[in-house]
């Protein structure tokens, strides 16, 4: 239903809506939309934390 788009050239993300969810009635629109934003805010977060581990592993490393 829609794509999610990186530009390496701009650095930047984008999404495009394909026809059949522009087609959608505005609930489902809103349910799916709030769906998928609570799945990237986790992909987010977690993506967040596992990165913030391994700087950690790494700078107690350089400790020891």
């Amino acid at each position: 239903m829609i794509t999610l788009r990186w530009s390496w050239a701009k650095g930047e993300g984008s999404i495009k809506p394909r026809e059949p969810f522009l087609q959608a009635d505005y609930i489902t629109k809103l349910d799916a939309i709030q769906d998928w934003i609570h799945d990237l805010e986790q992909l987010y977060n977690n993506t967040m934390i596992e990165e913030h581990k391994k700087s950690e592993a790494k700078r107690m490393e350089k400790n020891v």
